[in-house]
């Protein structure tokens, strides 16, 4: 009597989640790495396969989630929304005059976006330096190399260490 080899490429595993009744609330893909999960819900965490995008408090208020390389969760502010996409992106507040194009918003702090010039550095935290990505008018901001922290919140000197007396 010979055996036989068999070889599954792909065997997806089903968790059903039923109601007293017996009527199937929630479906779950149980699985043990990425590959076994559906396009759907990609990421393989513990033995649930799952959107990261998808729960709860992933990104900021109005912030966008998209996969990368299909399973990174990452989160951003888009059209013409400034902030730290972790926990709030919103429109800048302050406006100046209506626009159609970049020059008719005066100097390098204002850009046009929406019809409106705004200074999107308004997102920048206390102390950071702000740069404007020509292209698209998004601000970038950064803590200078000698004052550390989140350039959308604040940048501080680091503590002097107390001196020996």
């Amino acid at each position: 009597m010979a055996l036989a080899n068999i070889s599954l490429m792909s065997l997806m595993v089903f968790m059903f989640i039923a109601d007293i009744s017996g009527e199937i609330i929630e479906t779950e893909f149980v699985c043990k790495e990425h590959s076994d999960c559906p396009h759907s819900k990609p990421a393989c965490v513990g033995t649930t396969c799952m959107n990261l995008c998808e729960l709860e408090n992933m990104c900021g208020t109005n912030a966008i989630c998209k996969l990368q390389a299909r399973i990174t969760p990452v989160c951003y502010c888009e059209g013409g929304m400034i902030g730290d996409p972790f926990v709030e992106c919103k429109k800048p507040n302050i406006v100046i005059r209506d626009c159609q194009c970049q020059s008719d918003c005066p100097g390098d702090d204002y850009q046009c976006i929406d019809n409106k010039c705004i200074n999107p550095c308004v997102s920048c935290g206390e102390n950071a330096v702000c740069k404007i990505n020509p292209r698209d008018g998004v601000a970038r901001c950064t803590c200078p190399s000698d004052m550390p922290g989140n350039p959308l919140i604040s940048c501080k000197s680091p503590d002097v260490p107390a001196q020996q007396v």
